[in-house]
């Protein structure tokens, strides 16, 4: 007598449950949000929107979720954790932003990574001042050079208009004498036809 009561109570629970778990209503569908476990507590993760649902394992505080849906009739929101598990849990606990512990984490991940770079700076501080200096040095010598460059520059310069003058000025020399020279020609050719026209005058 005693042992078929059990197996109804249980028989008639577990009915219950798998009815719950297939009860749907008044769920919001939700993508793309990322929701996290309140601090200093765990929470459990059921199969159905409700505590009367079976247990599908226990969540710990700061853990990221994505948010899947929202029952509002029984304040649970379905989450997926880290794990790949889908369930419930009570909306309560969970908040749009992370927790201390998470933001521990990350400050003590980015701390780690700020720490291997200056680990880094200082492991190549050496190398740079040496390659800072060699290139002051490199930059002297180029400044040097150029003014050394631009003073052959100007030097040849002045001596090409130096040439080009002295040129000019030999041209007009040529140019005078020449003119000088067909001046004289033209004279004496007047002054020796000037006499054969006296000669054969007379």
């Amino acid at each position: 007598m005693f042992k078929p009561c059990i197996f109804f109570i249980v028989l008639l629970n577990f009915s219950f449950g798998v009815a719950a778990e297939d009860s749907n209503a008044d769920i919001e569908q939700v993508t793309n949000q990322k929701v996290y476990i309140s601090d200093s507590l765990y929470i459990y993760m059921h199969a159905g929107a409700g505590k009367n649902f079976r247990i599908l394992g226990s969540i710990n505080a700061g853990t990221e979720l994505d948010l899947l849906a929202q029952n509002d009739d029984s304040g649970f929101t379905k989450v997926k954790d880290t794990k790949g598990r889908t369930g419930w849990v009570d909306k309560r606990y969970i908040s749009k932003t992370p927790g201390l512990a998470f933001q521990n984490q990350e400050l003590t991940r980015n701390m780690s990574i700020v720490q291997n770079d200056l680990r880094e700076a200082r492991i190549q501080l050496p190398k740079l001042q040496q390659q800072s200096a060699v290139l002051l040095t490199e930059n002297t010598d180029l400044k040097l050079q150029i003014k050394t460059l631009n003073n052959k520059i100007e030097q040849q310069t002045n001596v090409t208009q130096a040439a080009s003058e002295k040129e000019k000025q030999q041209l007009l020399l040529y140019g005078g004498g020449i003119a000088f020279t067909g001046l004289f020609i033209g004279i004496l050719l007047t002054l020796m036809l000037s006499r054969r026209k006296r000669s054969g005058w007379a």
